[in-house]
């Protein structure tokens, strides 16, 4: 897996899943460390057990009707002791916003809060493929790459051997150049 940081990931995600950062933009250096985002509900209610805290915390309606229902102070507890629990970054779906004093807290702590327009369904969807994108293994080899008849084909060898001629003839014949000389390459999900 490649590692990526949220800075990486907001800028990535940005027109896709409408982000914005709400607090700690001077902590967007920090690498995502499971590239999935869970729901922080049953942790918002006390709950510790199994808290996936190395994944991205989702803030949906469901999330936010339970914190309002809480006095201020008990929300802030409640949203300290995921930060305690190591969460590092959240995301207020449905166009959410934390509270300045969640902020404060999550700048102290050295994480992050975005927030996005999407519904927590489409967000978890979207941002699926966008740290799957990110996180999956690549790199760059020497050669030609063609797509020929919608499939990908590498042209490798010694400099010299005519791998750009080669894929010059297919171009010729309806073929598109992908890359010539350096294509980087990345393994799609599911191999």
């Amino acid at each position: 897996m490649t590692q990526f940081s949220l800075a990486d990931f907001a800028s990535a995600g940005r027109g896709e899943l409408k982000l914005s950062v709400a607090a700690g933009r001077e902590n967007l250096d920090r690498k995502v460390l499971e590239p999935i985002a869970s729901r922080a509900g049953l942790a918002l209610t006390g709950f510790y057990e199994h808290f996936p805290w190395k994944r991205l915390q989702l803030v949906g309606n469901a999330e936010s009707a339970y914190l309002a229902s809480l006095p201020g102070e008990v929300r802030l507890e409640r949203f300290r002791a995921l930060l305690d629990r190591k969460a590092y970054c959240f995301v207020f779906t449905n166009g959410q916003k934390p509270t300045a004093g969640e902020v404060a807290l999550a700048e102290r702590a050295g994480a992050v809060i975005f927030t996005s327009l999407l519904k927590t369904r489409t967000f978890t969807l979207r941002s699926t493929f966008v740290m799957d994108r990110l996180s999956a293994p690549r790199t760059s080899i020497y050669g030609t790459m063609v797509e020929v008849g919608g499939l990908g084909v590498m042209f490798e060898g010694d400099p010299g051997l005519g791998k750009s001629e080669t894929a010059l003839g297919l171009i010729k014949r309806g073929c598109a150049l992908v890359a010539d000389d350096l294509p980087c390459v990345r393994r799609e999900t599911g191999g």
